[in-house]
């Protein structure tokens, strides 16, 4: 099964079912994103998801043109 890339998706308001279809996201990724965002509250930028110890430099280099608030 082919994984759709998701264009420019509200990190805020994403769920786990929607991000894990964008190539760069597994089941755990999207559920750690939505699990921290629950718990901490919405991301105020989309650089704050940097400081999410899954994601690495490079991958934020690869999903930041595809995330928005």
């Amino acid at each position: 099964r082919q994984r759709q890339m998701c264009i420019r998706d509200s990190v805020n308001t994403i769920s786990i079912e929607e991000l894990k279809n964008h190539p760069y996201f597994d089941w755990n990724l999207s559920r750690y994103l939505v699990n921290y965002r629950e718990n901490h509250g919405k991301f105020k930028s989309v650089q704050d998801l940097k400081e999410l110890r899954l994601i690495d430099t490079d991958l934020y280099r690869k999903i930041a043109p595809y995330i928005t608030l």
